[in-house]
């Protein structure tokens, strides 16, 4: 907390107050107690914020997943087509879609 910041608040809070005269020590002990309170409470909110990522646990994939049985498991295997590398010489080409005029254009010469 920096002198600027409580000369800044110490000043919001003489204008707040309608500008009084003679409150100099009162508005800048005021703004310090409410800096300091600010300070602190970010303070506490960070290190809650840290402990509870830290509690947290950590979900992994197959914890999501609903676990198979062993007849599942066979059939899936069995099911399961032979790898093959996926090469782009082994994928076929994709056609190129060409415009068509639209359907009540006439036909030019």
């Amino acid at each position: 907390m920096t002198e600027d910041l409580i000369k800044a608040r110490a000043y919001e809070i003489w204008e707040r107050e309608g500008r009084i005269e003679g409150r100099e020590l009162d508005h800048w002990l005021e703004a310090q107690a409410e800096l300091t309170a600010a300070a602190a409470a970010a303070e506490v909110t960070a290190k809650r914020a840290a402990d509870t990522k830290a509690a947290a646990p950590k979900k992994t994939r197959t914890a999501s997943r609903k676990p198979r049985t062993a007849k599942a498991k066979a059939t899936a295997t069995e099911n399961a087509a032979p790898e093959v590398a996926a090469t782009p010489a082994a994928t076929k080409p994709r056609r190129r879609r060409t415009q068509r005029p639209p359907v009540d254009a006439q036909p030019t010469a």
